[in-house]
């Protein structure tokens, strides 16, 4: 037995060399699992350390990176790339970064910020581009910069109404935007939120989110990198999992931060999916870690 342990340990680490998804066996966490992860060299896969979201039309995910975009198979193989994705939208934005994206019917919702050079995070954006081409479709809207969007804009997620955002650090409300009107105002006029939901609690360091179920899962890179809920009609806000649980199932160490989150069926029947970036002295690799509900 002890022979045959080592021979699947070593099997298990060639996987994770060669960058293949590995199923593993992990504890229950709140009703989910870990099943499997891919880990990539960051140099490789540029473009998907941010965020990611499903195309349901195509059956493929879609990665953002800093400023790029990334179609992929569902082992999270390249399909297809932008580069530079922000390339168009409007210059007076001094678009630098793109956040966690959205996908919903067929358009795909990416936030973009403007944290390269002083005065940083004037024009939080939200932009529109094509899921199959990654082609940015030539809308574009500025948000307000005001206390409750004034860090930047480092997420978006959208149901079948509304786009939802916030601010990365010390949010205490949900800004909500009408999914169609928005686009309506000329740019760079600001639209307001057509609701704000005030939560139960402060969440800080908030990357991703996305909505299922009339929920907002939303990750944050706080210490224990957290998935949690928030009643969208309550604003309660409850703890769900812990990532970080995962990075120490996987046995990796370093400098970990949490980026996306999204919903879509898997391999592995995984349903819930995670990306993260591990960082150490000579190396940064990308994580893609895959749940299945039990």
């Amino acid at each position: 037995m002890k022979a045959f342990r080592l021979k699947l340990a070593r099997v298990a680490l060639a996987m994770v060399l060669l960058g293949a998804s590995l199923p593993i066996f992990a504890d229950q966490a709140n009703g989910w699992s870990l099943v499997s992860f891919r880990k990539m060299n960051a140099k490789d896969s540029p473009l998907k350390g941010q965020g990611l979201a499903f195309n349901t039309t195509a059956g493929e995910v879609v990665f953002s990176g800093n400023t790029g975009l990334e179609r992929a198979a569902l082992n999270y193989d390249s399909l297809g790339q932008n580069m530079n994705a922000l390339k168009g939208l409007p210059g007076s934005a001094n678009p630098s970064h793109i956040g966690c994206i959205d996908i919903r019917d067929n358009v795909l919702y990416a936030p973009v910020e403007d944290g390269a050079r002083d005065p940083k995070y004037q024009h939080p954006l939200f932009a529109q581009y094509d899921p199959a081409s990654l082609a940015y479709l030539k809308k574009a809207v500025q948000l307000n910069p005001g206390p409750d969007q004034d860090d930047g804009v480092p997420w978006v997620a959208a149901d079948d109404r509304s786009l939802y955002t916030s601010k990365a650090y010390g949010v205490t409300v949900i800004n909500v935007y009408d999914r169609q009107s928005i686009w309506d105002l000329p740019y760079p006029q600001a639209p307001e939120p057509v609701k704000r939901v005030t939560l139960s609690r402060e969440i800080s360091k908030v990357q991703c989110a996305k909505v299922s179920g009339g929920l907002l899962y939303i990750l944050s890179d706080d210490d224990e990198k957290w998935l949690r809920t928030v009643n969208l009609n309550t604003g309660e806000v409850t703890d769900l999992l812990k990532l970080s649980d995962a990075f120490q199932q996987i046995g990796e160490s370093g400098e970990w931060e949490a980026e996306g989150v999204a919903f879509f069926p898997g391999l592995n029947d995984s349903t819930l999916h995670f990306t993260a970036v591990l960082r150490k002295r000579t190396t940064v690799q990308v994580y893609v870690f895959d749940y299945k509900k039990i």
